[in-house]
């Protein structure tokens, strides 16, 4: 089984006819998209000041709401673009795809049947499952407006009493000991649990193929750089590549 691999898009439409034709020469059998399909830039801006300076951010600026016109549109978009293939597609929301409202009501608007959201749930292939978690992971702050960030108790609960024997990890935040500002959350539920296959994104310089035990951990790389990865379930053999 060929696994293509995606994440951070943030809002590169013009790059979506060319990886469309990767899609096309690479003929996987499934792919993954690991977050990040806004761009999020006033909504993130606000936040990040906002801790520096040590103040409440607020919601009301006029960017922040001028951003949810072009979010409805990169969202409808992009899930046009993943439901026009005939393979399934499993995907998690990015810290970025936020508020958590706003994406899950243009998710809820879709009607391609390929395309499986897995954040906090599961997709089953054949005997493979695809079980994911997005969003920026933290020691215990939560948001869901300005970004999605959920702490690793939130995140360590959702895969507790997960049995299947062949699975496949999905998550936007990478692990600890892999990148630069990864998750310590994500590392232990991937030494305890052994995936197969673990793909995440996030940290847009830290791409690279690693080994966590018997996992594989693969950060392809920004889309919005045209970047993406492929995975070779039978081989244990991947790839990172541009277009």
């Amino acid at each position: 089984m060929r696994v293509l691999i995606i994440s951070d898009f943030h809002g590169r439409i013009e790059y979506l006819d060319p990886l469309k034709v990767e899609v096309g020469i690479e003929r996987p059998d499934l792919i993954l998209f690991a977050g990040d399909i806004v761009k999020g830039h006033a909504r993130g801006n606000e936040w990040l000041n906002a801790q520096r300076e040590g103040r409440p951010p607020n919601r009301t600026l006029r960017s922040i709401e001028d951003e949810e016109k072009e979010d409805l549109i990169l969202y409808r978009q992009f899930y046009n673009f993943l439901g026009s293939f005939d393979i399934p597609v499993c995907f998690v929301p990015g810290n970025m795809d936020a508020p958590w409202s706003r994406f899950w009501g243009a998710f809820s608007e879709v009607r391609f049947q390929n395309i499986h959201l897995v954040h906090r749930t599961f997709y089953f292939l054949s005997e493979l499952m695809i079980y994911g978690f997005g969003g920026e992971i933290s020691d215990g702050a939560k948001e869901d407006f300005f970004v999605l960030i959920y702490p690793g108790a939130e995140v360590k609960k959702a895969f507790t009493d997960i049995e299947a024997e062949k699975k496949i990890y999905l998550f936007h935040h990478a692990p600890a000991g892999f990148a630069r500002g990864g998750s310590p959350t994500v590392r232990e539920i991937i030494e305890r649990d052994q995936p197969l296959l673990v793909a995440c994104g996030h940290r847009h310089k830290e791409i690279g193929i690693g080994n966590i035990g018997r996992t594989v951990v693969i950060n392809p790389g920004p889309l919005k750089e045209k970047r993406y990865a492929i995975f070779d379930l039978e081989t244990g053999a991947g790839e990172l590549k541009t277009f």
